[in-house]
């Protein structure tokens, strides 16, 4: 009976198998204007882990973390070559540690803890490391149709840090780990010469124009640009040759201002968090106005004016809000939403997905969702001083 004890303690005492660290992979994917392709929000940090896939090896990482203090995290993972999302998971979905809160819960408080959490990202063959695991990812295939080893990302997105100071959210990086199909822990996966999605990608999500100067929005694709699976997007086209001014107006969603000092998330917001990006199409971003940093009128809509530096005065007099035009050829407007409540009315999801060649009539987002859809006009500028190209 003692050998038997003191062989317990002495298993007891063993040090446990720990996998090799891989955080130092993270990436910084830069959202500072013109650094970046994909349209980045300027609002937003970005984070990714690219990696080769094997088809002889399949591959768990497990990701360790804290919940950060910020507006929304979440995990997406994409396939490196075509920038097409295969799975993601949200902060609110994401099942925390035994012990610790998730405070992206409705009515949780923000400022709770513990906050740890494990998320895992893991190829079709790897199945032991994940039995009995929550918040689990799928990685794409090892192999394309054309026969060709594949590549993955997992991309990490911080929204709006409650800390103007720290992008991150006054949180570490996830740690990631790597586990065989047998769930014993392994080396770091290669990197590999990892592909950038083609920038002509952008073309597929190019929406039309009116004839009538009327700028209308659209809701794109969007696939080939690594597009945040809890995001909805619409997209205006400006005119190739240049254009003056354009003024935007929409119905302003209700959301968390969490800047504020907001104790607890709710249900009832209509969404999580949205902006207008004006960027290019070489998917490269000049600029963005977040929900918190723009001006709601009285009759509840925020009217937006994206033209010349010199014109910012103005449209600020008039208590609008400004874009300057950035320096690309063509410029396109966006206007993402994030988590919109399933029975909101201007939840984009609502929209009609644009098609190539079809007509601005048919498509358009007022025709399906009114006036939070974002409309307005394109004017010269004495039309702007005029009378604000009439909106």
């Amino acid at each position: 009976m003692l050998r038997i004890i003191l062989a317990a303690l002495a298993a007891a005492a063993a040090p446990r198998a720990r996998a090799e660290d891989c955080t130092t992979g993270w990436e910084a994917f830069s959202s500072r204007p013109y650094e970046q392709i994909a349209f980045p929000d300027t609002y937003v940090t970005y984070w990714r882990y690219r990696f080769a896939l094997s088809p002889t090896a399949p591959l768990a990482l497990r990701l360790t973390g804290k919940f950060a203090h910020a507006r929304y995290i979440s995990f997406n993972v994409y396939d490196a070559q075509s920038g097409d999302a295969v799975s993601g998971i949200a902060d609110r979905a994401i099942a925390p540690d035994d012990g610790s809160i998730n405070p992206y819960e409705p009515g949780v408080p923000r400022e709770a803890g513990p906050r740890d959490y494990t998320v895992w990202a893991a190829a079709a063959g790897a199945k032991a490391p994940l039995a009995g695991q929550a918040n689990v990812m799928s990685l794409p295939p090892p192999v394309g149709a054309d026969g060709k080893p594949r590549f993955a990302e997992v991309w990490y997105r911080v929204y709006v840090s409650d800390d103007a100071t720290d992008p991150n959210g006054k949180a570490p990086l996830p740690r990631i780990e790597a586990f065989d199909a047998a769930g014993a822990p392994t080396a770091c996966p290669p990197r590999g010469d990892v592909p950038q999605p083609e920038v002509y990608d952008a073309f597929r999500n190019l929406p039309p124009r009116a004839d009538d100067h009327s700028v209308n929005f659209f809701r794109p694709h969007g696939g080939g640009v690594y597009a945040n699976g809890d995001n909805k997007y619409l997209v205006a086209r400006f005119s190739f040759f240049g254009t003056p001014v354009a003024v935007v107006k929409v119905k302003a969603p209700v959301f968390p201002d969490t800047g504020a000092g907001l104790g607890t998330l709710s249900a009832g917001d209509d969404m999580r968090y949205w902006s207008f990006c004006l960027g290019g199409l070489d998917q490269r971003t000049s600029s963005c106005l977040a929900d918190a940093a723009m001006k709601v009128g009285a009759d509840g809509f925020v009217r937006l004016v994206v033209g010349p530096p010199s014109l910012a005065g103005l449209a600020k007099e008039r208590g609008f809000d400004f874009l300057p035009w950035g320096r690309q050829l063509a410029e396109v407007l966006i206007y993402r939403n994030l988590m919109a409540r399933d029975d909101f009315a201007g939840n984009l999801a609502q929209v009609k997905t644009y098609v190539l060649g079809g007509s601005v009539a048919d498509y358009k987002a007022s025709r399906f969702i009114g006036d939070y859809a974002p409309q307005g006009k394109e004017c010269d500028r004495a039309e702007f001083t005029a009378d604000s190209c009439g909106l």
